[in-house]
């Protein structure tokens, strides 16, 4: 992540902790990417790749794609569940409105009636985090 990209069209297939901070260098830099990533449209990450995405197909399921490295196995740590993925991506320099901010907030409803649907959220108000939202979205209006 160091490395400048946007001299290049790099190929990224980051580890899945680096997920959202690979988007956020592709979305600063302003540069085209192939990015490959699980289908995992309930992760928050997943907002800011849709904004990015110029194209993408699905490759398959992931433990049919990929093989358990060394250090997998030897930590008995699994392959991703689900989809795998590979999108172009381009990143856009631009200073963020208020109905930037406000098509996040469509966004996260989106993500979070996902979850909901899915049952992915254990252990959180969906009605309560969807009220928050609101909220947000009627303060911004407001300013």
């Amino acid at each position: 992540l160091s490395l400048a990209w946007n001299k290049e069209v790099p190929l990224i297939h980051p580890p899945i902790p680096l997920i959202q901070r690979s988007l956020n260098k592709i979305s600063n830099e302003g540069c085209l990417a192939v990015f490959i990533h699980p289908r995992w449209t309930a992760q928050p990450w997943w907002v800011d790749l849709q904004s990015m995405m110029v194209n993408s197909i699905i490759l398959g399921q992931c433990k049919e794609l990929l093989e358990a490295g060394g250090r997998m196995r030897k930590k008995r740590r699994h392959l991703p569940p689900g989809q795998l993925q590979i999108s172009i991506l381009e990143g856009k320099k631009e200073k963020k409105s208020i109905k930037q901010y406000q098509n996040r907030g469509v966004q996260m409803k989106q993500a979070l009636k996902e979850q909901s649907v899915a049952g992915i959220v254990s252990g959180v108000d969906i009605g309560k985090e969807l009220d928050n939202l609101k909220n947000i979205g009627t303060k911004q209006e407001e300013i």
